[in-house]
């Protein structure tokens, strides 16, 4: 995690240099992008050739997608945790359900009875366990 802000300012000077020396060399301008919107806002605005992404992915699956986690229902989020842990549980060679974990707050966060559901799945174990206790979930969320 960068201490310091990224420098756009300097981009166009970076494309400009690069389109004298090398013009077949691409540009890929990071740091401080929060979504897709304003990745494309940069990258034209500065000549880039590109945007990566770096912690605007944590917390945001949905990033190359466009939407924010507000964009889903709590139902809609908790199908997606599914659906990655079954990704997850199909990894060759198997990881430690633990890794899993760190994820469960993108997908449970910013609703009522959130902090509780999250709070439960993270005592969970294994992915039955964790299948277990969202199957009871709309008694924690109400």
């Amino acid at each position: 995690m960068s201490k310091v802000a990224a420098h756009w300012e300097h981009m166009p000077q970076v494309v400009a240099l690069r389109d004298k020396l090398a013009p077949e060399t691409l540009i890929i301008g990071n740091g401080d992008v929060k979504d897709i919107k304003e990745g494309h806002l940069k990258a034209k605005l500065s000549g880039a050739d590109g945007i990566m992404y770096g912690r605007a992915i944590f917390g945001n699956p949905w990033l190359f997608l466009g939407r924010t986690p507000a964009d889903l229902s709590p139902d809609e989020r908790i199908e997606k945790l599914i659906t990655l842990t079954h990704y997850f549980q199909a990894l060759q060679p198997s990881k430690s359900f633990h890794i899993l974990k760190k994820h469960f707050k993108a997908f449970v966060s910013g609703y009522d009875g959130a902090a509780e559901l999250r709070t439960h799945l993270m005592e969970t174990n294994s992915v039955k366990e964790m299948e277990e206790v969202l199957q009871k979930r709309t008694i924690l969320v109400g």
